[in-house]
């Protein structure tokens, strides 16, 4: 039984798998040459570009490719600020945010790390951390530790009256909640294989109008072969080497599946799943949930009794088959703020292949570990 969605969905479905596999099987290199293969994979890759940009309300020149979450937001982070800059984030962020931050503040950008907090307590705390140097406040839109949704639409509109930029990480909440450039966000940072249901190797960002990111990355693009710097036009300023033109028509496939199932549909059945489990769970004693009152996505941590996540998660996989994720989850400040900083968690995390059927199991293992332990 997999339950660890929030770090790769699985499996893959095979709709995803046969575009791969097709892919690789005809598609040359994407805007490299005038061949009917490179153009035909030029017109794949735009194809791709069109839905992926649709489902972020941007515009396709906009929608920037690259491996995952954390080279998108490398790119981002790393081209937008320069010493000076003020830059608000939250402790709820992934490192995928605060490693590219810290390093940021290494060389002279002033960041604020807001106190760790509920999620409707954000706001008040980003107004009172305002400062005439703020350039941007950098969220992840879903944590991906404990799962909470944090005030998208509150904090956008908060970022369009002080004039400046909103930087979202969606790694946990792309194919799951709407996040749109069209709705103020400034830049929108995702991967394909969480809930997208995509390849490994896909992901992306989309920009809004106006905003301008210096290139991390520097080479080969298909065009201005002869100029010593990199091309100024989007996409291609922002992208540099071939493509992962099969894992993007993988990425395409789930974009597909996911207009014809629905985003409301998928995020009602892993909250859903979320609350069977907590439900089944919540009297008792010696399981401690990490947040679970919050309104959130299918992703619940806890530990048993006194035993450590890694005891408990070795313990379910070897036992029962039973796919957790333990430690630390990359969300130090979360953790650190939570007092889990040596133990660690036990992280669920509900997918679209999942059953109430598979959650009920799970629950009773749970309690027969805390039984078999004597933890009783």
């Amino acid at each position: 039984m997999y339950f660890d969605h929030a770090a790769t969905t699985f499996p893959v479905p095979e709709k995803v798998i046969e575009a791969v596999a097709n892919a690789m099987k005809s598609v040359s290199s994407a805007e490299r040459g005038s061949s009917p293969m490179a153009l035909d994979a030029s017109r794949k890759l735009f194809e791709v570009r069109e839905k992926v940009g649709s489902l972020f309300g941007a515009s396709p020149k906009r929608t920037i490719f690259t491996m995952n979450a954390t080279q998108s937001l490398n790119t981002v982070l790393m081209g937008l600020f320069v010493p000076g800059d003020h830059v608000i984030t939250t402790s709820l962020e992934h490192n995928s945010v605060l490693r590219p931050l810290y390093f940021l503040e290494s060389t002279g950008v002033e960041l604020t790390i807001l106190d760790f907090c509920r999620p409707e307590e954000l706001l008040s705390l980003m107004e009172k951390s305002l400062k005439p140097n703020t350039k941007a406040i950098v969220m992840t839109h879903v944590s991906n530790l404990l799962g909470w949704v944090l005030p998208l639409d509150d904090v956008a509109s908060f970022c369009r009256e002080k004039g400046i930029l909103l930087v979202i990480d969606a790694a946990q909440s792309a194919g799951l909640l709407p996040v749109r450039i069209s709705d103020g966000v400034s830049a929108v940072c995702f991967t394909g294989h969480k809930a997208l249901l995509g390849p490994q190797g896909t992901g992306g960002f989309c920009l809004g109008s106006g905003v301008e990111v210096e290139p991390l990355l520097r080479g080969g693009t298909g065009v201005q072969t002869f100029s010593k710097v990199h091309p100024p036009q989007m996409p291609v300023r922002l992208e540099a080497g071939t493509h992962n033109l099969h894992g993007l028509a993988g990425l395409g496939a789930a974009v597909d599946l996911l207009m014809e199932e629905g985003m409301e549909q998928r995020c009602k059945k892993e909250r859903s799943l979320r609350k069977l489990f907590y439900d089944l769970l919540k009297d008792e004693k010696d399981i401690v949930f990490y947040g679970a009152e919050e309104e959130a996505l299918g992703v619940i941590p806890l530990n048993v009794g006194d035993l450590s996540s890694a005891e408990a998660g070795d313990w379910l996989a070897k036992e029962h088959g039973i796919v957790t994720r333990t430690g630390g989850h990359c969300a130090p400040l979360a953790h650190e703020a939570l007092g889990t900083k040596e133990r660690g968690m036990i992280r669920f995390s509900f997918g679209y292949s999942n059953t109430a059927e598979e959650v009920q199991q799970a629950a009773q293992v749970l309690l027969e570990l805390i039984h078999r332990k004597g933890i009783i």
